[in-house]
């Protein structure tokens, strides 16, 4: 995985945006960053930026595949940062960005990560028996299967996983329930991402 960075080492920002692979096409993420700029519904004649000029804000790309995807929010003002993360290094080179190379994490880490972030250690350090071997298959085929081991993916969705559960006080049994619900949903998206158009 490349990352690339614009402006960051000089840029203290209040606030992130993530915009992920599962937002419908990037129309609907500038949409969305613009919405959050603003604070208004109605975003359709509004320029990026203007309304994101005197703002501090630090706009995460995540798994970006190609270049033309990048280039409407280079219009973000001076005052913000553009961080993109890509497998393919062409993206950086055409959006002349400056390239981090970021390895993978191993199936362990994946694991050991995703169950640090989704607030599950020490629970699973203290159950026993079938829910804890359930509970460990459920996040290695998060981790691994469906965030492909990429650091950023891993910690997004155990973080998501937390919150839905109710935060690092939830039981097992309730981190099991959503980390169920998470592994469906994933599930689902990589299916339609692989059905054909028609």
């Amino acid at each position: 995985m490349v990352v690339a960075q614009n402006r960051i080492r000089r840029l203290k920002p209040r606030v992130m945006i993530l915009l992920g692979p599962d937002k419908a096409n990037v129309r609907a993420g500038l949409v969305e960053l613009m919405r959050f700029l603003t604070k208004r519904e109605d975003v359709g004649t509004i320029d990026l930026g203007a309304a994101s000029a005197g703002q501090r804000v630090l706009v995460v790309l995540d798994h970006v595949c190609r270049a033309e995807d990048v280039e409407p929010f280079r219009a973000l003002h001076s005052g913000c940062a553009l961080l993109l993360t890509t497998r393919n290094r062409g993206v950086i080179d055409a959006v002349q960005g400056a390239a981090i190379d970021v390895s993978l994490l191993s199936d362990k880490e994946s694991a050991d990560w995703f169950t640090h972030y989704s607030g599950m250690t020490a629970a699973l350090e203290q159950a026993r028996g079938p829910q804890r071997d359930r509970v460990a298959e459920l996040v290695k085929r998060i981790a691994v299967g469906h965030c492909g081991r990429l650091p950023l993916a891993v910690r997004m969705v155990a973080a998501g996983v937390r919150r839905a559960a109710g935060g690092p006080g939830a039981s097992l049994a309730q981190m099991e329930a959503q980390l169920i619900s998470e592994a469906r949903e994933l599930d689902a998206r990589a299916s339609d991402a692989h059905v054909p158009a028609q």
